[in-house]
Order: structure tokens, then sequence, then C-alpha cells
């Protein structure tokens, strides 16, 4: 960056985007790149930022009607069954909701290595944000009818803690990309980039205890 600067005389956000290529991908290096020239502008909006937002705010509210809504009863007799028992208590409609859940996942964790390998494949950045925001809320509506709202017991109930927490800071991450145009540039590139970061490290954990979980259902 300072060579640049200095040798090429890249002083603009701009120029130093077509310099080094930094921030033309997803556009987080951005207010980085404005501390580094001097700008303390507030960073543009970025691209789909309202949606972002609302999708982060929902999918806010769906994990917490998830982690604290009551569970959902078995009735006490055939006569009473609702359809949402029937999709919840059932062992066929388990699987189904259950794989579908797990396509889900496995498609938003295959997405999130669009930025750091470069997949150009997987268009735009800026549309695959959107999309990956929005497969977290599909499978927390996924995970109702599976779940019940029921948070399950040991292994169980840790996979569901950790999966709750990634798309809480995925949904948390949502918004502050999604509201960054109305900060200063320093504290924008924090947020983002510290949300970021747990959201990656949260979600390590999820493709080990998904394995245990299929393993302990099919085989054990």
């Amino acid at each position: 960056m300072n060579s640049a600067i200095q040798n090429n005389g890249c002083n603009t956000v701009t120029a130093l985007q077509s310099c080094t290529k930094a921030g033309t991908v997803c556009g987080s290096c951005k207010p980085l790149l404005q501390q580094i020239v001097g700008d303390n502008s507030i960073p543009e909006k970025e691209s789909n930022a309202t949606t972002l937002t609302a999708a982060g705010l929902l999918a806010l509210g769906l994990v917490a009607l998830i982690g604290f809504w009551p569970e959902a009863q078995v009735a006490t007799s055939v006569q009473q069954v609702n359809w949402f028992e029937g999709i919840w208590n059932d062992k066929f409609w388990k699987q189904v909701t259950g794989f579908s859940l797990l396509g889900l996942t496995a498609i938003g964790l295959l997405m999130s290595l669009r930025k750091r390998l470069s997949w150009a494949w997987m268009g735009k950045f800026s549309a695959w944000r959107l999309v990956h925001i929005l497969l977290g809320i599909a499978c927390c509506l996924t995970l109702v009818l599976h779940s019940g709202f029921h948070l399950g017991a040991n292994l169980n109930q840790l996979l569901m803690i950790n999966f709750l927490a990634v798309v809480l800071l995925g949904a948390v991450t949502s918004n502050a990309i999604g509201t960054g145009h109305k900060l200063s540039g320093s504290t924008a590139s924090g947020s983002r980039k510290y949300m970021q970061w747990l959201h990656i490290i949260v979600s390590w954990p999820l493709p080990i205890l998904l394995t245990f979980h299929i393993l302990s259902v099919y085989y054990f």
C-alpha cells in the first residue's frame, strides 16, 4: 500500500484500488483504504444495503424465536394432531426437513469460500452475500419444522446452540455491512471485520457437530 502511494501517486481510494486491487472483490477493505489515504468521509452505501439490513433483522428475530419459544408438545390423541406436529414429530417428514437443512447448511458453508478462494464462477460478491443471508433465514425456518422448537440435549443441544450462534453472528454481520455507510470509516471497517471473523470462527465446529449428529441418528 505504502509503495503504491509513494511510487505510483495513488492518493485516492479509487487510484489505490486500481493499483493494488484491494477492495475490489467484496468492498470490505474500502474503509481501510480511506484511512490510509486520509479520507475521513462516510463510506459509500453497499449494494443491496437495505435488503441486507432487513434480512439481518429477520434472521435475528428467527434466532430469538427458536431460542425462546416454548417447545411444541405432543398431542394426547391422534385426533388432536395439528399440521405442525405432523411435520416435526413424523419420522418421514423429520428426515425430509433434516436433509433439507443439511443441504442448505452445506451450500451456505460452501458459499463462504467464495471470497477466500476467489471463485468467480459463483457470481458477483454482492449477489452472493445476499443469497448467503437468505440461506440462513431458510435454514432457520426449516429448523423450526425439523425440531418443533426443541433444543434437544447433550450433543443435539450443542449442535443447536452452535447453529443458532452461526446464524446470529451472520445476521449481525449483515446488519454491520448494511448500515456501514452511516458510520465513520474506522468504525465501519472495525465492526464489519470483527463480526465477519467471529462468524467464520463459530462456523468451524458446525460440520463436525453435524457429522456426529447424523452418525448418532443412523448408526448408533
